[in-house]
């Protein structure tokens, strides 16, 4: 009798708090690593020919770059970013709520350089750093991508109870897309030679 009753406990509590990442996969590195929660890291496209890695650009009418960018040129390594999770955990899981921030920001930025979405945009919901009053509610996460030892990055609206791919649009920006992810990996900063 009470195996029967620890079995429904176990039933119960398994449906009702059942939480994504608690079975996802842990994130590597390119070194095979887990991302650490609070690390820093460089994240490039996983297919080298698309660009350099992620850092910022002036584009349309900005006068600082706030706008969240693949590099034009394969060799430029992009800037420091540390990811991080709200959930009290050593490492980064996929499907689990992540921030991105860049570690040294433009100087006209605003501090923390945390990544945002911004809607109402010639090119869509675009990835920038700084707030405005067109800035979504919602968290950015990691998800395994269908190439191999790869990721994409979603962007998990509040209000919509969905998610949409970051991808590339117009000169290289990260917008969200429907389709097509960038792929990328993420390389520790310690690895990466400016």
């Amino acid at each position: 009798m009470k195996g029967t009753t620890i079995f429904a406990l176990f039933l119960f509590s398994s449906a009702f708090f059942y939480q994504p990442w608690a079975t996802a996969g842990f994130v590597f590195d390119t070194d095979g690593e887990p991302l650490k929660n609070g690390g820093t890291y460089h994240i490039f496209p996983a297919i080298w020919a698309i660009g350099g890695g992620i850092g910022t650009a002036e584009t349309g009418d900005e006068t600082c770059p706030l706008s969240v960018v693949v590099e034009g040129s394969e060799l430029s390594p992009g800037q420091q970013i540390r990811i991080s999770s709200p959930l009290k955990i050593a490492f980064i899981k996929t499907n689990m709520p992540v921030e991105f921030e860049f570690t040294a920001g433009p100087v006209c930025a605003p501090i923390p350089s945390k990544w945002t979405v911004v809607k109402g945009l010639p090119e869509g919901s675009a990835v920038k750093i700084a707030e405005s009053a067109d800035s979504l509610t919602g968290w950015f996460r990691i998800e395994t991508s269908e190439f191999r030892e790869a990721y994409k990055l979603l962007f998990c609206e509040a209000k919509a109870d969905t998610c949409e791919h970051v991808g590339l649009g117009p000169d290289k920006r990260l917008i969200l897309k429907e389709e097509y992810p960038l792929a990328v990996v993420f390389k520790k900063s310690s690895n990466v030679v400016a």
